[in-house]
């Protein structure tokens, strides 16, 4: 029975893992990720590495703090009827995943997040300028 849920979980791991193998756009090793998300140019380009390169555990956590920190660094800062609205849907992320057990649902609890910062980042970003 033992050896049924071990491989099971193999079987998983797999599933989630393989994808990331095919797309991640660095080494994937959690140093070269991490290193690419701190270097990334932009809020966008730091949300693909972190997705691209998902570990499904609680390494994610790491990748989307750092992706998050580059988001909201790119806006101006919240006022505080924005702070706490996006402090509450955080949590509601937290909160979804909070009676789950495993380090797959840290990681969507933090993509969940990371949801969250990615539209706040979207509707708070300054407007291209374009002249005519």
């Amino acid at each position: 029975m033992m050896h049924y849920h071990l491989t099971a979980f193999r079987a998983l791991t797999l599933l989630w893992v393989s994808p990331a193998l095919a797309n991640c756009p660095v080494d994937f090793n959690f140093g070269s990720i991490v290193t690419s998300i701190e270097q990334a140019d932009t809020c966008e380009q730091g949300i693909n590495i972190a997705r691209q390169c998902a570990f499904g555990s609680t390494a994610d956590v790491m990748f989307v703090n750092l992706a998050s920190e580059k988001c909201l660094t790119e806006i101006a800062p919240l006022t505080c009827n924005q702070q706490t609205a996006l402090d509450d849907l955080r949590q509601q992320c937290r909160d979804k995943y909070a009676e789950f057990e495993g380090t797959i649902y840290r990681s969507f609890a933090a993509f969940c997040e990371l949801e969250v910062i990615e539209a706040f980042h979207s509707a708070l970003s300054d407007p291209i300028d374009m002249e005519f």
